[in-house]
């Protein structure tokens, strides 16, 4: 996986497992479950599943104006009619969003050296593909 690039990052299983979700899913990778270490955080959701949690998201992916310090990918816009975006939401944050049309993908690396907004859009890609 993308994320394989990264040392440090050993795949993460809270303590507690969750409840299956058949519209939604994800994965963490972190040190030991450590929030203020690197941390990396890959999730999707089937939009195809009604219901009013999915048509919220499905509405996220239809903005027309973006917050600063956001940037809207415009390649996979022009070549897939994909929504994309990435940002850096705080120092060491960066995160991105593919929406497909069918299924929103959103992943987030915090605390991670040597990562740009591009490696989260990244990371979503290589689940894609």
């Amino acid at each position: 996986m993308y994320l394989a690039r990264f040392q440090g990052l050993p795949r993460y299983e809270p303590e507690g497992k969750r409840p299956p979700s058949p519209d939604s899913s994800g994965c963490a990778y972190s040190e030991s479950g450590d929030e203020t270490g690197p941390f990396a955080v890959l999730t999707f959701t089937d939009l195809s599943v009604a219901s009013e949690m999915q048509a919220l998201l499905a509405a996220s992916c239809k903005y027309s104006e973006l917050a600063p310090g956001v940037t809207k990918v415009e390649t996979l816009a022009r070549e897939r009619g994909w929504q994309a975006w990435t940002a850096t939401k705080e120092a060491g944050v960066h995160e991105a969003q593919v929406c497909t049309g069918s299924h929103i993908y959103n992943a987030s690396l915090s605390n991670i050296p040597g990562t740009v907004p591009e490696d989260a859009l990244e990371t979503i890609l290589a689940v894609i593909r």
